[in-house]
C-alpha cells in the first residue's frame, strides 16, 4: 500500500471536519437520530347503567372490554344497613398493630340492604383498579364511625357506600377476595391493581353501609399486563 494512500486515510477525518463541516455535523448518525417514541394509548371510556330489572342477589353481567378501558357504571342503592351477625361471607384477614402487639382481625357480617353485583368478563389477563364515588358526599374527613347504638350520631344522616371484590369461584363459597373498598373513606378505591384472569371473572359488589341511600358511579379500570 502506497504512502500516499495511507496519508489519504489519515487525512480523511481532517477533510470531513474542514472541507465538509456542515455535512459532517451530528456524526456518527446513529448517536443523533431521535428514537421513536412509544405510541400513546388512551383508555376507552364506556358508560353503563345499572340494570334495575336484575333481581336482588343476582349478578349484572358486563360484556368484555378492550384493553385499556374504563367502565363507568351509574347505579343507586335502594336501601342501606349492615348486619354484624351474618356469617355467610368470609372477609380477608388483616394484621393490625396495637398497643399489645400485632393481631389478626377480620370484618364480621354482611349488608342488610340493597347489594348490586357486577360481573366483568375478560378476554385476556390484565390488571383491574376499582373506585367508587357517590352523590351524598361525606365531609372532608370521610364518613363518621358506624355507631348503631347511637341513632343520633353523624352516621345516621350519611351515605357510606362500599365495594368488595370476589371472583366467580370465591363468590360461590362466599369468600371475599379484596375488601379495600370497605372503609370510611371517600372515594373508595383499591389500594393496588388486582391481577385478573379470563378463567375467573371478577365480581364487584356495591352496597350502602350507613343510613341514607345514594346514587353512585363505579369505576372499573382495565390495563394490560
Amino acid at each position: 500500500m502506497s504512502a500516499f494512500f495511507l496519508k489519504g486515510l489519515r487525512l480523511a477525518p481532517v477533510l470531513c471536519s474542514v472541507l465538509f463541516l456542515g455535512a459532517c455535523e451530528g456524526w456518527p448518525l446513529y448517536l443523533h437520530i431521535e428514537p421513536d417514541k412509544p405510541p400513546v394509548v388512551t383508555s376507552i371510556i364506556v358508560d353503563l347503567l345499572e340494570d334495575v330489572t336484575v333481581l336482588d342477589d343476582q349478578i349484572q353481567e358486563l360484556a368484555p372490554l378492550p384493553y385499556p378501558a374504563v367502565a363507568r357504571i351509574r347505579g343507586a342503592t335502594a336501601s342501606c344497613g349492615f348486619d354484624p351477625d351474618r356469617d355467610d361471607f368470609i372477609w380477608p384477614a388483616h394484621v393490625v398493630e396495637g398497643n399489645n402487639g400485632s393481631e389478626v382481625v377480620r370484618v364480621e357480617g354482611w349488608y342488610s340492604g340493597d347489594v348490586d353485583y357486577y360481573s366483568l368478563a375478560l378476554n385476556q389477563r390484565g390488571w383491574l383498579s376499582v373506585s367508587l364515588e357517590w352523590d351524598n358526599l361525606p365531609g372532608e374527613q370521610g364518613n363518621a364511625p358506624y355507631l348503631p347504638d347511637e341513632p343520633d350520631s353523624d352516621w345516621a344522616i350519611e351515605s357510606d357506600l362500599d365495594f368488595v371484590v370476589f371472583d366467580s369461584l370465591s363468590l360461590a363459597t362466599g369468600t371475599i377476595v379484596n375488601d379495600d373498598g370497605y372503609s370510611l373513606s371517600y372515594p373508595e378505591r383499591t389500594v393496588r391493581a388486582l391481577a385478573v384472569d379470563p378463567d375467573s371473572p371478577m365480581v364487584i359488589a356495591v352496597a350502602c353501609h350507613h343510613q341514607l341511600p345514594s346514587g353512585y358511579v363505579l369505576h372499573l379500570e382495565l390495563a394490560s399486563p
